[in-house]
């Protein structure tokens, strides 16, 4: 099947986005393990250039994941036009696609590195804290997009082959489950609840690409007019006081419109870049095609670096130049590690797991 390039130029800049918004945290704190590198700030003040990182990934954090949702949906639409495949078999294809990547990455790479990195320094029950935090995803993983995903992809299926059509009923019904589940939390359920919007969206934005490509080409000249505009809100949501329901539900509604306008730009971004040269380069598609491994290891090398640095010089922690060189020792080294990881399982053709 003929690869969208759009697609793949979007899957690069989202895995982009994800690497960044997993560079700028010092502290995750739950019942299940955790870190906590605040308190080597010098008099316990964080440093402006670590603050204003911090403000950089919530802006990308603001839009990132349902980016990477309604990319798959999309992917998924496409892949699936004019095929009549069995649920078992479409279900066994995702479990070998998600959830055995999910299980060995998570046994095999993400715990160990967590575990050496301290993250279960305070544990009292080692072996209750990894299986409820990491394996049941009650604690904090990266790996719970996979989850996520399967189920998504399990719902929208078993959605689209009993109801077909009647698409308005279908995004009012995916609209109020994310208003819903972004204000109630039940593990894994709030988020595969919460996301099948976006995934729909995707899903339905497929078959109206070419003409949406056209759009987007034809008027490009007002992208950065939408970058101010999404700044703006963005800033507005931050100072927004949440004390009134009038307020939550405008702080709701700028929520919405940021996915909106965040997806709607990095996909015009995207689909700009796959029509240059550049996009045929042998780095580039190599970067494409390597983006689930980044994906896959990438995060848990945050643990790593965060405490190597803490342990060889923590007065980086404190300063203005050393926040700004945490933040790139972080992004660079955990790209390259977790591509050169993916590389070499690639080169030895080891399956699922890059």
């Amino acid at each position: 099947m003929q690869k969208i390039k759009e697609y793949d130029s979007l899957r690069i800049w989202a895995t982009f986005l994800v690497i960044i918004g997993h560079c700028g945290y010092y502290t995750i704190i739950t019942n299940y393990g955790g870190i906590d590198y605040t308190p080597l700030y010098y008099n316990f003040k964080e440093p402006i250039v670590h603050h204003i990182l911090s403000l950089i990934v919530a802006f990308i954090y603001s839009f990132h994941m349902p980016l990477f949702i309604g990319l798959a949906g999309a992917v998924f639409r496409y892949t699936t036009k004019g095929r009549n495949t069995e649920l078992l078999s479409f279900i066994k294809s995702k479990i070998y696609r998600l959830i055995i990547p999910f299980i060995i990455v998570s046994i095999f790479y993400s715990i160990p590195i967590k575990f050496f990195s301290g993250y279960y320094d305070e544990s009292n029950n080692l072996f209750y804290d990894v299986f409820l935090g990491q394996i049941c995803l009650l604690g904090n993983s990266h790996l719970w997009f996979l989850i996520t995903l399967f189920c998504d992809f399990v719902i929208i299926y078993i959605i689209e082959k009993n109801f077909s059509g009647k698409n308005k009923i279908k995004l009012c019904l995916f609209f109020c489950l994310w208003a819903i589940f972004t204000k109630i939390y039940i593990p894994i359920v709030s988020s595969v609840l919460s996301y099948l919007l976006w995934f729909y969206l995707g899903y339905i934005f497929e078959d109206e690409r070419n003409e949406l490509n056209k759009f987007i080409l034809d008027y490009k000249n007002f992208l950065p007019i939408l970058i101010i505009v999404m700044i703006c809100l963005f800033t507005l949501n931050i100072i927004i006081n949440r004390d009134t329901i009038i307020l939550k539900s405008i702080h709701k509604i700028i929520v919405f419109v940021l996915v909106l306008l965040g997806c709607y730009i990095s996909y015009a971004v995207s689909l700009i870049f796959s029509r240059k040269n550049i996009y045929n380069k042998d780095f580039i598609k190599n970067l494409s095609i390597t983006s689930f491994g980044l994906y896959l290891y990438s995060d848990p090398l945050n643990y790593l670096f965060l405490y190597i640095i803490s342990n060889v010089n923590s007065t980086l922690f404190s300063t203005e130049l050393g926040s700004l060189i945490i933040f790139f020792i972080r992004l660079i080294g955990t790209f390259i590690l977790a591509y050169i990881i993916t590389d070499i399982l690639k080169k030895l053709k080891i399956k699922y797991i890059c």
